[in-house]
């Protein structure tokens, strides 16, 4: 989903121990206390200092579909896209930290990302079963993979005209705000028909006008709506 900065809808709309051991272990253990050798203490769970991301959480949701946001993945790491591309086809990934433990330590209750619910980890791997809803928004500050795009359904948001903006205003700040926000919207269109500007500095404009601030429309205008393509002097 691509669309330009500010609050236009892009990011509104939407990771280990257990196993048996034999007899042959239990012989040893034996010998080693008939000889006075002390067995090495228990190793830790390791299941207690690992947690599931917000990628792994959605991945790993056992009853039904999550919905994981990727905001802005254009200001993300470059290798970002095509590393999604290889979790997102496969539908899991492995966990490095469970992949180096003996096999039968690998399946694991781990917490997951913003709450104390645990999820299922096994043989060290966080695989789906109910596959994610995945948005993910870019404000078209650079392009990604072709083979990225084909795996993706595109939606582009065009800039808000003026009854969006109202519409904005009044979703986000009130009623009231609507009728004291026209001449600030006007400015607002002008301008960002040449400059680049984000609806939140309308907002805060706006918000500011509310508040009871002394200012003209052209002193809130300077305050908050500075162009943001324009090089900031070092």
């Amino acid at each position: 989903m691509r669309g330009g900065t500010g609050p236009r809808g892009k990011g509104t709309r939407a990771r280990a121990l257990r196993g048996a051991r034999g007899g042959a272990h239990g012989a040893l253990h034996a010998g080693r206390r008939a000889s006075g050798y002390r067995a090495a203490a228990p190793e830790p769970d390791i299941s207690q200092y690992l947690r599931l991301g917000p990628l792994g959480t959605a991945l790993a949701a056992a009853h039904r579909p999550r919905v994981l946001l990727i905001d802005e993945l254009d200001k993300a790491d470059i290798d970002l896209p095509n590393d999604l591309l290889v979790v997102l086809e496969e539908g899991e990934f492995e966990i490095p930290e469970l992949a180096r433990l003996p096999e039968q330590q690998r399946d694991v209750d781990v917490l997951v990302s913003g709450g104390r619910e645990r999820a299922r980890v096994r043989r060290s791997v966080v695989a789906c079963t109910h596959f994610p809803i995945v948005v993910m928004t870019s404000n078209g500050e650079r392009d990604f993979p072709p083979a990225f795009l084909r795996r993706c359904v595109r939606l582009d948001l065009p800039d808000p005209d003026a009854d969006r903006l109202r519409y904005i205003v009044r979703g986000r700040l009130g009623k009231a705000a609507w009728a004291r926000a026209e001449d600030l919207i006007d400015a607002f269109l002008r301008r960002s028909a040449t400059e680049t500007l984000a609806t939140d500095q309308l907002l805060a404009a706006v918000h500011l006008r509310l508040a009871g601030a002394d200012m003209s429309r052209d002193q809130l205008l300077a305050a908050v709506m500075h162009r943001l393509d324009e090089t900031l002097p070092t």
